[in-house]
C-alpha cells in the first residue's frame, strides 16, 4: 500500500528572505528532489530578483538610465546656465518647497551635508540663493532662492521638462502610471534597506581613501593566485 508523502510547510517567499541571505539559503536544507524544484523555480524569476552579475542589479540598471538620460540635462545645465546637476537639484527643491535648512535639503537629495554645503556656497556666490538666519541665531540658517535663482529655475525647468517628455514618450499612459507606482514602492523600500544597513555596517565617508578600511583577500586565495601568476610567468618565459 503506497504511503502518503508528508506535507511540508510552504517555503518562505524568496523576496522576503532576511537581508543579505544568499539565494540558496532557503532550499539548502531540502531533500535533493525539492532542492532541484526550487532551483527550477528560481530559474524562471526575473534577473532583477536573482541577479547573475553586476549588470542585473537594479542600481546598475537605474544608473545606466540616469547616465544616458541625464547627459542632455547636464549639458544644458553646465553649457547654457552655468550650474552643475547637483546645483540644479538644489535650485529645484527650493523653488518647489521654499526656504529650507541645509540639512533638510541634504536629506531630500540623498547627499551628505558636506557636498550640499559646498553647492550652497557656489550658488550663493552666483547670486542664485541667499542665506537667512533662523530666529536671529546665526548658527542656524535656511537658504532660499533669490529673484535671479527663481528666473533661472523657471527657464531651465521648461527645457528639462521637454527632455523628460522625449524620454517617456516611448511609454503609454498606463505604463507611466504603473512606473510611477513602482518607483514610489521601490523608493520607500530603499529607505527601509538604507536604515537597516546603517545599523549593521559602519562607515565614514569623510575619511580619506587611505584611512578607510581596505579589503584583503583570504590568505589561501592570495597564495593560490600568487602561485598561478608565477606559473603563468614561467609558461610565458618558456615560450
Amino acid at each position: 500500500m503506497p504511503t502518503s508523502r508528508r506535507t511540508r510547510p510552504a517555503s518562505p517567499d524568496p523576496a522576503r528572505r532576511p537581508f543579505g541571505a544568499p539565494p540558496s539559503a532557503l532550499s539548502d536544507a531540502l531533500p535533493d528532489d525539492d532542492r532541484a524544484a526550487a532551483s527550477a523555480a528560481r530559474a524562471g524569476e526575473s534577473r532583477l530578483r536573482e541577479p547573475r552579475d553586476i549588470t542585473d542589479l537594479l542600481n546598475f540598471r537605474l544608473a545606466a538610465l540616469v547616465g544616458a538620460s541625464g547627459a542632455a540635462v547636464i549639458r544644458l545645465c553646465e553649457g547654457q546656465y552655468g550650474v552643475s546637476r547637483r546645483e540644479w537639484a538644489l535650485l529645484g527643491l527650493l523653488a518647489v518647497r521654499g526656504a529650507q535648512a541645509p540639512s533638510a535639503i541634504a536629506d531630500q537629495c540623498h547627499l551628505d551635508r558636506t557636498r550640499v554645503s559646498r553647492a550652497i556656497t557656489r550658488l550663493a556666490a552666483k547670486g542664485l540663493i541667499r542665506r537667512q538666519a533662523l530666529d536671529g541665531d546665526r548658527r542656524r540658517a535656511s537658504v532660499a532662492l533669490t529673484p535671479a535663482g527663481q528666473a533661472l529655475y523657471r527657464q531651465l525647468f521648461d527645457e528639462a521638462a521637454a527632455i523628460n517628455r522625449q524620454l517617456v514618450e516611448t511609454l503609454s499612459n498606463e505604463d507611466l502610471a504603473t512606473l510611477d507606482t513602482l518607483l514610489t514602492a521601490l523608493t520607500e523600500q530603499a529607505v527601509r534597506v538604507k536604515r537597516q544597513v546603517a545599523t549593521t555596517v559602519s562607515t565614514n565617508r569623510w575619511r580619506g581613501g587611505g584611512a578607510r578600511r581596505q579589503w584583503t583577500a583570504p590568505e589561501g586565495e592570495s597564495a593560490a593566485e600568487s602561485e598561478a601568476d608565477v606559473a603563468s610567468d614561467k609558461d610565458s618565459a618558456a615560450r
